[in-house]
């Protein structure tokens, strides 16, 4: 079943649940196959096409930032590093990656706070990051980056699971 997408996962009749662990049937393009492994790719939504009893699955919010420093040249590829830094004070570990990076479009020197965030249904989750969420951030990284404050100039809200 290498390469082949599949279309639906069935069990007698219900679309994407897997009841019998045991037995899978995935219906390509081509024909019904029984694999013997099947990875399900389905991201923050798992809950809801995998009914596993003891499989608890919690989808949290994490907004991720672009700021265009007072000195963007400071921070370009080449010149500034990929960074983690991990605070006594906080849980998780704040990250960035340097601006100007070959075939991203987001200008910009992005960073975050890679952590148990707040607790949210997928659908909802894609709310715009705020700005009292970057301010959070950036108050965090400051003592140890203070360079890096600027402007936001994008922003988004990725989920983790």
């Amino acid at each position: 079943m290498v390469g082949l997408g599949v279309i639906k996962l069935e069990d007698d009749g219900h679309d994407a649940t897997i009841v019998r662990p045991k037995l899978i049937e995935a219906f390509t393009d081509v024909a019904g196959q029984v694999p013997h492994k099947l990875v399900i790719a389905g991201g923050s939504w798992n809950h809801r096409l995998l009914s596993i009893d003891g499989l608890a699955l919690t989808v949290t919010r994490q907004p991720l930032f672009w700021v265009s420093p007072k000195r963007a040249d400071q921070f370009e590829l080449g010149r500034f590093p990929c960074w983690a830094l991990e605070r006594d004070e906080c849980e998780g570990v704040f990250y960035g990656f340097p601006g100007a990076v070959p075939g991203v479009e987001q200008a910009g020197v992005k960073f975050a706070h890679h952590h148990p965030g707040q607790p949210c249904l997928p659908d909802e989750a894609r709310a715009d990051a705020k700005t009292v969420e970057y301010k959070v951030l950036r108050d965090s990284v400051a003592p140890f980056i203070p360079a890096l404050d600027g402007p936001i100039c994008g922003a988004v809200t990725c989920m983790y699971t």
